[in-house]
């Protein structure tokens, strides 16, 4: 086991960004006709999980969704310190929790069970069989209320094995609250452990104060001796910065929410139940989070790609990766270790601001301050370019390059770009000092492991 999570303070932070209604009810299906969907990807990429989601189509019939993106902490908004970690074993996830579930004969006037239920397809490298997490401070929002006060505490924490409840629900809290219209959900994420060719590594948290927040548009309302449920769809992206012989792992998180149809859930759902939720796990949900590059220009002084959001839920955008070699499955992708190709590529975090900075970090702890300051929002529908200017290095990444040679991007050579985001990623071929125009769409990387697609490429 390595040291514990590095935990990073006195960093900027992206700016809290609450999704608009009007994603509320779209469709389960692709924006354009040449998306990829869910299916189509799994014929064609490695499961890292080895599991298949089913579609639902009572859940895509019934479900009102209230999609949004995690947003990180802002400081200003809300004072709080995270937690101390705990030490997790692999041979279980067992989660302990205070709980104040009541049925509806013991409810008090005014008051009903909102019970929060996980779900999550990560994004692992392969050899990655188990990803723990210690969460605590779980907390819903009433609506209406200001990002400083409102916060009603669940009095739950625990721990938990994301791997295990892909296509699977776990309820991570189930308590008696006052009724009301609640619109969003926060916890703490204390540490992370992956289990990685049967060995445990601590993971660094790549986000700036250990706390996600799930905003819920629309909102949910508990009802008088009711119980009511709000799914967290948890989709985080861990990253192999070393190589498989010497490891380091990043754990960057993003999630999505939205409110369960009524009567959808137990009448008595108890923290560490499995499935209290009534309908299948649907791959629709998943593929509401995916978008295009639509555009990439790159030169030895500069790179400019350009994305939209074709899905139904807030996109949070994390690294730019441009490597040298000319087909998709050369280039990087996330469920692949960084080390080997970070000797042909170089790396950039997505700043807030849309901006790209480059991954040149000589030691562990200036890469994940770097990657830290990584989180731009894109909601349903938009568009952006993301850009950086100066001299391009291959190579650049000095942690991992030793005595590696660097070299710039070379005019007239084919290079391929690949972006990721909220455990998504999308990758195009573009020719140095030239442009390309792509329908390359996102590809969910617990469904790929050696390619991703790209249509059209200019040259």
């Amino acid at each position: 086991m390595q040291s514990d999570p590095l935990c990073l303070g006195g960093n900027p932070c992206v700016q809290l960004l609450e999704q608009e209604e009007h994603c509320l009810n779209a469709p389960f299906k692709s924006a354009v006709s040449n998306t990829i969907g869910y299916d189509d990807c799994a014929q064609v990429n490695k499961m890292s999980t080895k599991s298949k989601v089913i579609v639902s189509g009572v859940l895509a019939a019934i479900i009102a969704v209230a999609l949004i993106g995690a947003v990180l902490f802002t400081p200003g908004l809300v004072s709080k310190s995270p937690s101390s970690g705990t030490l997790i074993s692999t041979s279980s996830a067992n989660t302990s929790s205070q709980s104040a579930a009541s049925s509806s004969s013991s409810s008090p006037s005014g008051s009903g069970t909102l019970a929060v239920l996980m779900t999550d397809p990560p994004t692992v490298p392969d050899g990655v069989t188990a990803v723990y997490i210690n969460y605590s401070d779980v907390e819903v929002h009433v609506a209406n209320a200001g990002n400083q006060t409102g916060w009603t505490d669940l009095q739950t924490s625990g721990s938990i094995d994301l791997m295990s409840i892909v296509n699977e629900s776990q309820t991570i809290a189930a308590t008696n609250i006052t009724s009301g219209k609640f619109n969003g959900l926060r916890f703490n994420v204390t540490s992370a452990v992956v289990t990685f060719e049967g060995v445990n590594y601590t993971a660094d948290l790549v986000y700036q104060e250990h706390t996600l927040y799930v905003w819920i548009p629309g909102g949910i309302v508990i009802s008088n001796g009711q119980t009511t449920g709000a799914m967290i769809d948890l989709s985080p992206t861990v990253l192999l910065l070393g190589n498989t012989t010497d490891p380091t792992f990043a754990f960057i998180p993003a999630a999505t929410a939205y409110a369960l149809p009524a009567n959808s859930i137990s009448n008595h759902p108890r923290v560490g139940d499995r499935n209290d939720y009534h309908h299948g796990i649907s791959a629709g949900i998943w593929s509401m989070t995916k978008f295009q590059l639509t555009s990439a220009s790159l030169s030895p002084s500069s790179l400019s790609v350009s994305v939209q959001n074709t899905g139904n839920a807030t996109i949070i955008f994390h690294m730019v990766a441009v490597t040298s070699t000319s087909t998709p499955s050369g280039g990087w992708i996330p469920s692949s270790a960084i080390g080997p190709v970070s000797k042909i590529s170089e790396f950039f975090v997505v700043a807030p601001n849309g901006s790209l900075l480059s991954l040149t970090a000589d030691s562990r702890q200036g890469a994940i301050q770097t990657l830290a300051l990584s989180g731009y929002s894109l909601a349903p529908g938009a568009s952006v370019t993301f850009t950086y200017n100066g001299a391009l290095t291959i190579g650049a990444f000095a942690l991992l390059q030793g005595h590696t040679p660097t070299q710039g991007i070379v005019s007239g050579q084919k290079y391929i770009v690949t972006v990721l985001g909220s455990g998504q990623h999308a990758q195009t071929a573009v020719t140095a000092s030239g442009s390309s125009i792509t329908t390359s769409t996102t590809t969910s990387v617990t469904s790929t492991s050696d390619t991703t697609t790209s249509s059209s490429q200019g040259s």
